[in-house]
């Protein structure tokens, strides 16, 4: 039995971690099965996956900073560090500080016409 169990970090990483892997594994699914399909659909399930992709990477920091945590709870301003790393690149991003034009509202609301705009209209998939 783990000896971490108990603890709600280690908890917090093994419920992201299995998000993660499993938002993952659907978006290469999707990308996969759909290789017969037409190309308006290869569009629509692409958008999808880019959705799964996103919240997956989410997941994957988050277990990355509980999994850190949990595993230096002795030294906590050690074990904090990367919750605020985290948080610092995650706020940059969202706010569009790292150089890209993207609408700040269109990213926190995640319409999937925040990922393939132009091949969504292509195929006409509004």
């Amino acid at each position: 039995m783990a000896t971490l169990a108990s603890k709600a970090a280690f908890k917090t990483f093994v419920i992201t971690d299995t998000i993660a892997f499993s938002l993952s594994t659907v978006a290469l699914l999707l990308q996969l099965d759909t290789s017969p399909s037409s190309d308006s659909q290869k569009a629509r399930y692409t958008a999808y996956a880019a959705t799964f992709i996103y919240y997956a990477v989410l997941a994957m920091v988050l277990a990355f900073a509980s999994g850190i945590y949990v595993v230096l709870t002795r030294t906590t301003g050690l074990a904090i560090v990367p919750w605020v790393v985290c948080g610092c690149v995650g706020s940059h991003y969202s706010l569009g500080w790292f150089g890209g034009t993207r609408d700040v509202f269109e990213l926190f609301l995640l319409h999937r016409h925040t990922y393939l705009p132009r091949a969504r209209r292509a195929f006409g998939l509004h």
